[in-house]
């Protein structure tokens, strides 16, 4: 069959704007306005693909049994919210029926974020909104710069992702990655931690890949979200997805650091003897420059810089750190640690991020909420809103939910 079809024996009358659909066996009348009704009419034609804005109205259907599918589990129909859609229906009981069934002229239920009362004829329901669009910035902790044995190179940026989703009423998990710590005399710089927010689909910046050194077999950048540079002979880690950050430079054979790579652009080859080059420049976020995070604010996934023994490479704009001795990556802007000089060990990656945004006036009658989970405090969590918008934003490395209802 196709994907989504209205089930045998129902039965449709269509009254202005009113669909009335009486149910298999007559025992009730569905009243299906606005959304509820456009996701009905796609599936008395059949169809095995659901706009957007419908999916919440389609789950509903699913759960009142009127339609059936083959291409959505029990797990995604929770997800959009299909027990608080149904509930959303005006439906009419035939008398009856409702007689038979119940030695009392009224009950009162309450499903899942509703209210529900029904009488011997018809059904009035009171609930909040099953359905908000949030803007999201997610990003995986940065790469650590690689120890100084000679020179390491700089970390790659955590994965910076950038993006809006509409939300059906459930609880969704958050992950903020760590930075990756630096290497000490000799030993590459560790990836970052992946940042995860279970949207459907999940919504991920992975860590950053951690800087080569100047030793044989350690030379070459590792892979993350941006890859980390190479030192020496060594080539740059690449991008596990070329959408989220880039690879890093090249240590060219010139007995240095090579830049990581950053969100916006490619970390640096190195191109003279004995000098770290520069860490790849991050991207601008408007949720980051709304909370203040990012070096310059507003600005996050940069890339860190080469160490060298003749000189540094600067760090990528957008938090990355540089090359050693020099500045650490900023403090939850996903940047890449700076790498070793002279036998100094490299610097740690920042710590990712996740921020969520959404118009305060569209979550109006219903409870949107953040919590602390395994490893991180209320302290970790962090709200403001301004004339429009409600920002929520998780710092602290560890888990958290974030909750519609």
């Amino acid at each position: 069959m196709t994907s989504f079809r209205v089930v045998d024996g129902v039965r449709v009358e269509v009254l202005d704007a009113t669909v009335l659909v009486l149910t298999p066996g007559g025992v009730e009348v569905l009243h299906l306005h606005g959304a509820q009704a456009d996701a009905f009419a796609l599936a008395q034609v059949g169809c095995d693909v659901v706009p957007h804005r419908l999916q919440a109205a389609m789950a509903g259907l699913v759960e009142l049994g009127v339609v059936e599918t083959n291409a959505w589990s029990r797990r995604r129909i929770i997800q959009l919210g299909g027990a608080a859609a149904a509930a959303a229906v005006a439906v009419t009981a035939l008398p009856g029926v409702a007689a038979a069934s119940s030695p009392s002229d009224s009950t009162t239920t309450t499903p899942p974020a509703t209210t529900s009362t029904t009488t011997a004829s018809t059904t009035t329901t009171t609930l909040p909104i099953t359905q908000l669009t949030v803007d999201y910035l997610v990003v995986g902790g940065g790469g650590g710069g690689g120890g100084g044995s000679g020179s390491g190179a700089g970390g790659g940026a955590g994965g910076v992702r950038q993006g809006s989703v509409t939300l059906g009423a459930a609880t969704y998990a958050v992950t903020v990655g760590g930075g990756g710590a630096g290497g000490t005399s000799g030993t590459k710089g560790t990836n970052g931690g992946n940042s995860v927010v279970e949207f459907v689909p999940a919504v991920t910046g992975n860590g950053g890949g951690g800087g080569g050194v100047t030793v044989p077999g350690r030379d070459a950048g590792s892979s993350g979200g941006s890859g980390g540079g190479g030192a020496g002979i060594g080539a740059g880690g690449g991008t596990l997805d070329a959408t989220e950050g880039h690879a890093g430079g090249s240590g060219s054979g010139l007995g240095a650091g090579a830049g990581g790579g950053g969100a916006g652009q490619p970390g640096r080859n190195v191109t003279v003897t004995n000098v770290g080059a520069r860490g790849g420049d991050g991207v601008p976020s408007p949720l980051a420059l709304a909370v203040g995070l990012g070096r310059p604010v507003g600005s996050i996934g940069g890339g860190g810089g080469g160490g060298g023994q003749s000189g540094t490479g600067a760090a990528g704009s957008g938090g990355g750190g540089k090359g050693q001795p020099g500045t650490g990556a900023a403090t939850n802007s996903g940047g890449g640690g700076g790498g070793g000089s002279r036998g100094g060990s490299g610097s740690r990656g920042a710590g990712g991020v996740v921020v969520i945004r959404y118009v305060t006036a569209d979550a109006t009658g219903s409870t949107v909420s953040a919590s602390p989970g395994t490893g991180t405090t209320s302290a970790d969590v962090h709200t403001m809103a301004d004339a429009t918008h409600t920002y929520i934003w998780f710092t602290g490395v560890g888990g958290y939910s974030f909750t519609l209802a």
